[in-house]
C-alpha cells in the first residue's frame, strides 16, 4: 500500500492534453470492429468489477467513468472497498481519493474484508498490506479538493505510477461542484469523461440519492435518483446503485426469528446502466456485519482472499 501525499506537486498534470480532430474512412476500423465480435479468451477479457455470482457481468473496462450512487449510510464505499479487493486480485492498481475518510481507516475496514475477520491478528493485518503493494494506493487527505487538483491528481496517477483505476469518494466534496451548481456538475463530469478517455484509467465516481418522499425510502432508487445534474446518470458509461434494505432490519428488531425476513437480502446492488455490454439488472447480496463483507448468499461462509497470501 502506496500513501500519496496532499503536498505533492501537481503543477504539470494540471494541463489537458489536446484533443486532435481525426477523421478517418470508416474500412480503417476494419479490424477493430472484427475483435468485437470475436469471443475474448479469458486473460484478455477486462477485470471484472464482482466475483462470485456476478463474475463477469461488470467489466471495468479502461476509459469509462461508472457512477456509483446511493443514499447517505447504505454502504457505497463500503461495496467500493471490497470492489478494489477484487481489482487487486486481479493485478490492477487502484487509487482511493476518500476525501471523508482517514486512511487508516478505509484500510482497517479493508482489511477485515480481505482476511474475513472482525479482529485479525498482526501477522495478518501486515500480510495483507504486504499484498497490497503495487496494487493498492490511497491519497492522504481528507476534506475538500478543488477540481483541478483532482484531475491532476488522476493524471499523476496514470502517468507516474501507472495506475488503472481510481476511485473518488465523493461528489460533493470537490470544491464548487454543491447541489444546486448544476452546470459546474456537468462540466466537472464531462472534464473526469475526458480525463477517462485520455489516459486509459476507470474512474468511479461516488454520487448520493435525493432524498426520498414518504414511502418511496422502502425500495431501491434508480438512476433517475440521483442528486444534482443528469449529466452525472447521461454523461458516466456506467450507472451502479447501491442500496441497503432498511425495512428488514426493523421488522428483525421486531422478530429476530422472522426466517422469511432473514431470506432478504440486505443489499441490492443494480446496475442501471451498462453503457459498452449488454447486462443491466439487479444483484441480491448478504452483508456480514463481522467481517464487513457483501455476501452471494447468507448461510455460506465468509472466506477470506485466498490469493492474497501469493
Amino acid at each position: 500500500m502506496q500513501l500519496i501525499p496532499d503536498t505533492i506537486d501537481l503543477s504539470e498534470y494540471r494541463r489537458e492534453s489536446p484533443l486532435q480532430a481525426k477523421v478517418k474512412p470508416a474500412s480503417d476500423f476494419l479490424s477493430l470492429v472484427k475483435a468485437e465480435f470475436a469471443p475474448r479468451p479469458a486473460d484478455k477479457r477486462h477485470p471484472s468489477l464482482f466475483f462470485g455470482k456476478a463474475h463477469g457481468l461488470l467489466e471495468v473496462r479502461p476509459g469509462e467513468v461508472t457512477a456509483v450512487v446511493g443514499r447517505n449510510g447504505e454502504g457505497k464505499s463500503m461495496f467500493l472497498g471490497q470492489c478494489a479487493l477484487n481489482l487487486g486480485i486481479q493485478n490492477q492498481r487502484t487509487l482511493i481519493v476518500s476525501l471523508e475518510m482517514y486512511p487508516a481507516v478505509t484500510l482497517a475496514r479493508m482489511t477485515r474484508q480481505a482476511t474475513a475477520k472482525e479482529a485479525p491478528s498482526v501477522q495478518e493485518i501486515e500480510q495483507f498490506h504486504a499484498w497490497t503493494d503495487e496494487r493498492l494506493f490511497l491519497f492522504d487527505h481528507v476534506g475538500r479538493i478543488d477540481v483541478e487538483s483532482a484531475l491532476a491528481l488522476m493524471r499523476y496517477f496514470r502517468q507516474e505510477l501507472k495506475g488503472d483505476q481510481v476511485i473518488l469518494d465523493s461528489l460533493l466534496m470537490v470544491d464548487g461542484i454543491g447541489e444546486e451548481a448544476l452546470d459546474r456538475q456537468k462540466n466537472f463530469i464531462t472534464a473526469l469523461c475526458r480525463v477517462a478517455q485520455e489516459t486509459g484509467l476507470h474512474i468511479f465516481l461516488v454520487a448520493h440519492c435525493r432524498k426520498p418522499s414518504g414511502s418511496a425510502e422502502a425500495g431501491p432508487p434508480s438512476k433517475y435518483d440521483i442528486r444534482g445534474s443528469a449529466a452525472i446518470s447521461d454523461q458516466c458509461s456506467n450507472v451502479v446503485i447501491v442500496w441497503a434494505n432498511r425495512d428488514k432490519q426493523t421488522r428483525l428488531e421486531k422478530n429476530p426469528l422472522d426466517l422469511k425476513t432473514k431470506d432478504e437480502p440486505d443489499h441490492v446492488v443494480s446496475v442501471e446502466k451498462q453503457r459498452n455490454a449488454a447486462y443491466e439488472g439487479r444483484l441480491m447480496y448478504w452483508f456480514d456485519n463481522a467481517t464487513l463483507r457483501f455476501c452471494d448468499d447468507r448461510i455460506s461462509r465468509v472466506e477470506p482472499y485466498q490469493r492474497m497470501a501469493a
